[in-house]
């Protein structure tokens, strides 16, 4: 309960925190990031196979980046 007391105290309003993030695409792939992250803790992967699959994607997104800035 304390946690919701201190989201309705803030200045900031949560609903506009939420909304900013759902549709600034920079956020979205932040956010399927850490679903991915929740995803692979809740089902006990092993932490070399997450940290393999981080270093593919960073790979993936390095050459796709250049593509798109070439």
């Amino acid at each position: 309960m304390r946690s919701m007391k201190l989201l309705s105290t803030t200045p900031f309003p949560a609903y506009a925190f939420f909304k900013i993030m759902l549709f600034s695409p920079e956020s979205q792939g932040v956010l399927a990031d850490y679903n991915l992250l929740v995803d692979k803790l809740n089902t006990d992967t092993d932490r070399a196979e997450v940290e393999e699959e981080a270093r593919e994607m960073r790979a993936q997104n390095d050459t796709e980046a250049k593509e798109v800035t070439a």
